[in-house]
């Protein structure tokens, strides 16, 4: 299986300037297509979102731990995290950074195991809190992101 990230927003992405040669491309996808997908997230324009994995989402800090265990952290040492998915971690959340600034919604949901849409654990995330070396993607996941109250 595969971590896979979709991310829905109000604004407009121009693949071209967000995609970051090797750790980040963005493909507009339908709600047609994935229509699974399409029930969970939140607004008109739908985004697959991938790295150097290609076809999947693997590339970006996922995890398969409980987000009680650590919440929102930095990489840590003992966890030996690829720079270059810090990296593509990182530029991702540049980018709903600057949606949100640009007063748009952004959510995102992290897909492993194909869950009904009922079944995705439901978290807002508000990035005045969160920094970008903090953000990591659990497993059936639905964020929603803010930046401030």
């Amino acid at each position: 299986m595969c971590n896979l990230l979709y991310l829905s927003t109000t604004g407009d992405l121009v693949p071209s300037q967000c995609n970051h040669s090797g750790f980040l491309f963005f493909e507009k996808i339908t709600r047609e297509d994935y229509p699974r997908i399409g029930e969970v997230l939140l607004y008109d324009n739908l985004w697959f979102v991938s790295n150097k994995q290609g076809g999947c989402s693997c590339g970006f800090r996922n995890t398969h731990n409980d987000i009680s265990d650590f919440g929102f952290y930095e990489p840590l040492d003992w966890a030996k995290e690829e720079e270059e998915n810090i990296i593509a971690t990182k530029l991702l959340y540049q980018v709903i950074r600057g949606l949100l600034d640009s007063g748009h919604g952004v959510d995102i949901l992290e897909d492993w195991d194909e869950l009904p849409p009922e079944e995705f654990s439901e978290m807002e995330v508000d990035l005045n809190e969160v920094r970008e070396e903090q953000l990591v993607f659990y497993v059936n996941s639905h964020y929603v992101f803010k930046a401030g109250s």
